[in-house]
């Protein structure tokens, strides 16, 4: 214990020296088996006096412990009664409001608190406690931007709140005067390849960012940047942490959240510090087009909570709350799933919706799934050129370099494989609706082009990555406990097998 109060009392001082602010968050109502053991407690959701008096005095105790902690916070989340409703939003908050704020006020300082808005949130009962608290000084609320899945539209489409996923505006109107929101951009969408989109997230910070607006919290749930564990040993991997490989993911989100005016040529020099002198320029430009690749995916198959989405897999291992086909034969998403499912952008049309326009002679202003296609295919192929182009300049290519040009044109390939499964699932779904067998074959010989792409996405990181556990697969065969391209490519072709099986919807 002495050895652990030593080590975090060390951290919060070293973060609070570097202006870093430090926060505690803890996600639910448990106590340790220990305690529960010993003192006849239920270890999940425990709502007696025992208990609460143990939160409340253990939240005044770790302020007074660790003079340098910047706050603490709290999540109304899985062990409140959240999947069993034996508490409404109204009760979690009581609970909030008699251990967590209590506990705060009977601390000798004051520290910030954090109060994450999601899972069980209610806007008016949150604002409540908030009230009640009256804090040196404004608290921070997070709220999950597009729930799990921030790496998609800039646009807020749904939050991770009580009203599941549907767009509650009194978190922020009337505009909050004792807290700020603190939007939460999850990524579990890409964990192995390289990802960096300046354009992005320049967008992004421009139309979210009111006056209420504290700030961004970045990064997944389901994946610590720690020990890369998934790449080959080599010379060409010349990192040791999965951060010092996703350098410029942390380095754009970081230099524009600090000013979004920073320009490219600060990302393009850092490119040519690493690698040389004119490297830098299009290399960026690569990453740029191919970085679209998963913010596109995400932003056309809505999804929810982790599972329900990794992009640079094209998993969906768990259904979201989505209405559409989910079979559940594998994690992979098949062309079924692909077409029979809601949009999260709303200026994308969805297969189904674009197919009723046609065949009802219907104009749009929304995006087409074959636009979408048409666009990601153009930035793939650029990535490619790009990427040749610099193989050509780079003689020597060696280290981190024939790995982020691996990576680039990884990404492309998938944009490829994307862009050809919309345009697949268009065709297929028009011969459903028709009995089109013009349509029908067109859908098989995309779905075998898909493949071909494929085959590419397996040629450049089949000996470069290892399969890599992935938990989001966990609930399924035993082929599947481990993620690599490789190995989904049975799934890749299964799609064509259902297209060949198709049947007109008479």
């Amino acid at each position: 214990m002495k050895d652990w109060q030593r080590f975090w009392k060390a951290l919060f001082r070293m973060a609070k020296e570097r202006g870093i602010q430090t926060f505690i968050v803890n996600w639910n109502i448990v106590v340790s088996p220990e305690f529960a053991k010993a003192y006849n407690a239920k270890e999940y959701n425990d709502r007696s006096e025992l208990v609460k008096r143990y939160t409340r005095e253990s939240v005044t105790q770790l302020i007074d412990e660790y003079e340098d902690l910047t706050g603490i916070g709290v999540t109304l989340a899985d062990w409140m009664g959240t999947f069993d409703g034996k508490m409404s939003p109204q009760e979690r908050e009581d609970w909030i409001e008699g251990t967590f704020v209590a506990g705060m006020k009977a601390a000798k300082r004051p520290v910030k608190f954090l109060h994450r808005s999601v899972l069980a949130g209610d806007p008016m009962a949150m604002r409540g406690v908030i009230d009640r608290a009256n804090l040196s000084e404004p608290a921070l609320v997070e709220i999950k931007f597009n729930w799990s899945h921030g790496h998609s539209t800039p646009t807020l489409a749904i939050t991770h709140d009580y009203h599941s996923g549907k767009l509650d505006e009194r978190f922020w109107t009337p505009s909050p005067t004792n807290y700020h929101i603190q939007w939460m951009i999850r990524n579990e969408d890409f964990f192995i390849l390289r990802w960096g989109q300046p354009d992005f997230i320049r967008k992004h910070i421009a139309a979210n960012t009111p006056d209420y607006v504290n700030g961004y919290f970045i990064g997944s749930e389901g994946y610590i940047p720690a020990k890369d564990y998934s790449q080959v040993n080599s010379p060409v991997k010349t990192w040791q942490y999965a951060f010092e490989k996703q350098w410029l993911f942390y380095k754009t989100w970081g230099r524009l959240l600090y000013n979004p005016t920073t320009p490219d040529a600060v990302f393009a020099s850092a490119f040519d510090l690493k690698y040389g002198k004119g490297i830098g320029k299009p290399l960026l430009q690569a990453y740029q087009l191919a970085s679209n690749v998963p913010l596109r995916l995400a932003s056309f198959h809505r999804s929810t909570w982790d599972y329900t989405l990794y992009s640079e897999g094209f998993i969906e291992a768990e259904p979201s709350d989505s209405k559409g086909v989910f079979d559940r034969s594998s994690p992979f998403i098949s062309i079924d799933e692909f077409i029979y499912h809601e949009t999260l952008d709303p200026q994308l049309l969805s297969i189904p919706a674009y197919v009723a326009n046609v065949l009802q002679s219907k104009t749009s202003a929304q995006t087409s799934p074959l636009a979408l296609a048409d666009s990601a295919e153009k930035d793939s192929k650029n990535v490619l050129q790009l990427v040749a182009d610099l193989r050509k300049k780079v003689t020597k290519q060696s280290g981190a370099l024939t790995s982020e040009l691996d990576d680039a044109a990884t990404w492309a390939y998938l944009g490829l494989y994307f862009a050809e499964k919309l345009r697949a699932g268009v065709a297929l779904e028009l011969y459903r609706q028709t009995g089109d067998e013009s349509q029908k074959k067109k859908s098989v010989e995309m779905l075998k082009i898909t493949l071909s792409h494929w085959d590419n996405v397996v040629a450049l990181t089949k000996n470069r990555y290892l399969p890599t556990p992935h938990v989001a697969t966990q609930n399924y065969k035993e082929n599947f406990t481990v993620f690599s391209w490789e190995l989904l490519r049975p799934q890749v072709m299964r799609d064509i097998e259902l297209a060949e099986k198709a049947v007109f919807k008479k």
